[in-house]
């Protein structure tokens, strides 16, 4: 067999198992630098000609911007299905400058609706002084619509409040509705310290792994499944701990009659994926 026909196989064989001669496309998403901060308000108007890259498998678009204090996030929800329990877990974003699949640290951002009584309660745990004339004020509504944002384990453990001292600016997020879609903004200070509790602990032109996870079954979700299988005569063992959806370890059936108990408390999926990221620097005029 002369070369060039072995050339045309090999070739063959490459095309016909997906791959490409050409380089392979890199999966590292790059950052826009913006001089001009997004207004974080759930809408895409501050979104206009960014390019957006896509987790198809989940229906979600994605875009990343910057300067040299914050980094700036759009999620766009193409499909309401996979949304699951959203409204109910929150998303937890996790950002790890070595480059690894790090969950040991996130912030959980999640839409509330509180009292008064709660809200107050909430600022002053967040170190606002809050004064008898303030606390008038918002006693006036009865209720709040709350959007908090808390440093979270990989367990969805509160390890502390993701806003910092002082006048620093804290995580953020909106979200909101473009047509049939859910959109969610976010705003991450790039510096991490004591001001910056949320803070990534990264600079403008490096890079970093991001990851993002919502959905499933918190654990009071879990304990409620729990207490109404039971109520129902359906006994359940709790021997594991709570992995918000992606486990059932440690659930047992005592009385095996009916759906499995395992089944039940599988409950709603979570769903989540990493991207890399590289940070812009500010653009040379």
């Amino acid at each position: 067999m002369n070369a060039k026909k072995v050339f045309w196989l090999c070739l063959g064989a490459l095309l016909a198992g997906g791959l490409s001669l050409a380089a392979p496309a890199a999966d590292e998403v790059s950052g826009v630098w913006t001089a001009d901060p997004p207004k974080i308000d759930g809408q895409l108007d501050d979104w206009a000609n960014i390019a957006w890259s896509r987790e198809k498998s989940l229906g979600v678009e994605y875009a990343f911007r910057n300067n040299d204090q914050n980094l700036y996030l759009a999620l766009v929800f193409k499909n309401p299905k996979f949304l699951s329990t959203i409204s109910q877990t929150g998303i937890v974003l996790y950002f790890s400058p070595e480059g690894k699949k790090d969950k040991s640290r996130g912030i959980r951002f999640i839409q509330r609706t509180v009292t008064a009584e709660e809200l107050i309660a909430v600022m002053e745990k967040d170190g606002k002084t809050l004064t008898d004339e303030r606390k008038q004020q918002l006693r006036s509504k009865s209720n709040y619509i709350l959007y908090d944002s808390s440093m979270v384990d990989d367990e969805d453990k509160v390890l502390g409040p993701a806003v910092g001292s002082g006048d620093s600016l804290p995580p953020v997020f909106r979200l909101g509705r473009s047509g049939p879609d859910t959109v969610y903004e976010f705003r991450v200070p790039l510096h991490k310290s004591g001001e910056h509790p949320g803070g990534m602990g990264v600079l403008p032109g490096q890079s970093l792994k991001a990851g993002f996870y919502w959905g499933g079954m918190t654990k009071e979700m879990r304990e409620a499944q729990i207490s109404r299988l039971s109520s129902q005569g359906v006994k359940a063992e709790q021997g594991g701990k709570d992995f918000g959806g992606e486990s059932t370890d440690g659930y047992s059936e005592s009385s095996p009659r009916g759906t499995s108990l395992e089944a039940v408390l599988r409950g709603p999926k979570r769903h989540g994926f990493w991207t890399d990221v590289m940070l812009a620097t500010a653009e040379v005029k």
